[in-house]
C-alpha cells in the first residue's frame, strides 16, 4: 500500500512536468508548421489560393498572439536561422520580421535585419506591397541611417502603392516615398 502511495505521489508530481514538456513540443511543432506554410506561399497563385494563404496567415498570427510567450523564442530562432541562409525565404522575412516588429527592442533589431535582408525585387514582396510598405514605414520611423539606402533600392526603383486606412488614403508611388522618407526625418 505504501509503495502505491509513493508511486501515486511520483506520478502526481511528474505529470505536470510531462504535460508541460508535451505541450511545449506541441507548440513548437505547431509554430514550425505555420512557418513551413508561410515559406510555401507563392506569388503566382490564383485568387482562390491567395484566399487560402490569407487564412493561413491569419491563423498563424492568431496562434502566435495566443501563445506569445512560448512562440516568440521559436520565431526569433527560426528568423535568425533564415537570415543565415544564402537565399533566405522572402515571405518568411517579410511576415515574421513584420510580426516581431511589434515586440521588444531586441525583436525590433532582429526585425530590421529581416527587412534589410529582403529582396525588394522579389515577386512575393511585390504582391505583398501593403505589408512591405507598413514594415518599411515602421522601420523608417526609427530614423536608423541604414534605412535610407534600403528605401532607395526598394521604393525608388519600382512602382509600389499602398493604402493608409486611418486617412482613407491611397498612395501612389510618389506618395509612398513621401511617407517613407518623411517619417525618417531630416536625414532624408
Amino acid at each position: 500500500m505504501k509503495s502505491q502511495n509513493i508511486l501515486y505521489l511520483v506520478f502526481v508530481m511528474l505529470f505536470p512536468l510531462i504535460s508541460i514538456q508535451s505541450s511545449a513540443q506541441t507548440i513548437e511543432q505547431q509554430t514550425l508548421e505555420h512557418l513551413k506554410q508561410i515559406k510555401a506561399i507563392s506569388a503566382d497563385a490564383d485568387e482562390k489560393t491567395v484566399e487560402g494563404y490569407n487564412k493561413q496567415l491569419d491563423e498563424a498570427w492568431k496562434f502566435f498572439d495566443a501563445k506569445k510567450l512560448s512562440v516568440l523564442p521559436i520565431l526569433r530562432r527560426e528568423l535568425s536561422r533564415e537570415l543565415q541562409r544564402e537565399q533566405p525565404n522572402n515571405m518568411l522575412l517579410l511576415d515574421i520580421g513584420y510580426y516581431l516588429r511589434q515586440g521588444s527592442t531586441a525583436d525590433k533589431e532582429l526585425s530590421k535585419a529581416a527587412l534589410f535582408s529582403l529582396n525588394p525585387a522579389a515577386e512575393i514582396v511585390y504582391v505583398n506591397q501593403q505589408q512591405f510598405f507598413e514594415f518599411a514605414y515602421s522601420v523608417a520611423a526609427d530614423q536608423d541611417p541604414r534605412v535610407l539606402p534600403f528605401l532607395d533600392k526598394a521604393f525608388l526603383r519600382q512602382k509600389m502603392t499602398a493604402y493608409v486606412p486611418q486617412h482613407a488614403l491611397g498612395l501612389n508611388e510618389t506618395l509612398v516615398c513621401v511617407f517613407l522618407y518623411g517619417i525618417h526625418g531630416e536625414a532624408s
